[in-house]
């Protein structure tokens, strides 16, 4: 279990990095789409979180919740940044490549995982209360 529970931070790592380095090309020195450079730091503690979540059976439902809401939370300050200020921006840079899907792609998939990771608990958790798998 060791091994699967580092093999899931690294994973997530990976994602999170892979993820920055798309965020910093689109920025174009401050004439792209800048708001994915600011989130993508989020991924660096997100991924491996919500990864290591999804393989471990053991654990509070708040966690998951909590990693829910804030990627909840996070999509609509992002989604705000973009329209507000660089819609212009990401419009340009979209036209231009396919990095913004790329991340995009990317930013969603913790959120995913996440959900999915809190489903599963959620299920158990009703299975052992319950005495069984009710679904």
């Amino acid at each position: 279990m060791l091994i699967i529970r580092g093999l899931a931070i690294v994973a997530g790592l990976l994602c999170a990095a892979l993820a920055q380095w798309l965020a910093f090309l689109m920025a174009g020195a401050g004439h792209g789409w800048v708001a994915p450079f600011f989130f993508s730091h989020f991924l660096f503690l997100l991924y491996p979180l919500a990864f290591l979540r999804r393989v471990t059976n053991s654990g509070s439902l708040g966690v998951d919740a909590t990693l829910v809401s804030f990627g909840v939370i996070l999509d609509i300050v992002l989604l705000f940044m973009t329209v507000s200020g660089e819609a212009q921006y990401f419009m340009r840079v979209v036209s231009l490549s396919i990095a913004p899907m790329i991340w995009i792609l990317l930013w969603g998939l913790w959120q995913v995982v996440a959900v999915s990771s809190l489903l599963a608990r959620k299920r158990r958790r009703d299975a052992e209360l319950y005495g069984g798998n009710i679904y």
